[in-house]
């Protein structure tokens, strides 16, 4: 029965390292070392241990848009209805040069109400195994204090991250680090 199979195990060195991120507080720039030597060893080569992208951000920010941009499909329903990503979407994939992938978009992490509060739990569950988050900000709006919590979180957790401003073309606001982009 196709419902009796169970999720292959996690290697032992990526789940240590997701806890030992969860537990206690570790650089960014440590993370992505780890991340790049377990790469280059060959550690990341079956399913179950493909390297997490993750999106994060507020309700239509446009998170959805740019993960069908990133992978070429259309993976996630776009809407202008704020909080239509319910739960957070996978796509496995090869991106190059970094490989085998799992890209996933998350629920708004400003959603409301006692559903919405689930939604945000699962995000944060999403950011506890990710292993690259994109931060996806609303061009039109800036960088707002639910972002910038959002962006000490992903830090907190030491979580390589890039932050990418979305509806750059309809917005005033510009990228002010390098870790930063603007899209349309």
């Amino acid at each position: 029965c196709i419902f009796a199979r169970t999720r292959p195990k996690r290697n032992k060195t990526k789940q240590t390292d997701r806890q030992d991120r969860h537990e206690k507080d570790t650089p960014s720039a440590h993370a992505d070392v780890q991340l790049r030597n377990r790469y280059s060893t060959g550690t990341l080569a079956t399913e179950a241990n493909r390297v997490h992208i993750a999106f994060f951000g507020k309700r239509n920010a446009g998170k959805s848009s740019v993960v069908n941009a990133v992978t070429g499909q259309n993976i996630s329903i776009v809407s202008d209805v704020k909080g239509t990503t319910t739960d957070p979407v996978q796509k496995a994939m090869e991106l190059l040069p970094l490989g085998p992938v799992v890209i996933i978009d998350t629920p708004g992490m400003d959603d409301e109400g006692t559903v919405g509060e689930l939604r945000v739990q699962r995000a944060r569950q999403v950011l506890n195994k990710a292993d690259i988050a994109v931060l996806v900000i609303d061009g039109t709006v800036g960088k707002s204090a639910e972002d910038l919590a959002l962006q000490k979180l992903i830090e907190k957790k030491g979580v390589p991250y890039i932050i990418v401003l979305n509806k750059a073309d309809l917005g005033g606001f510009k990228t002010e680090n390098d870790n930063e982009i603007a899209v349309s």
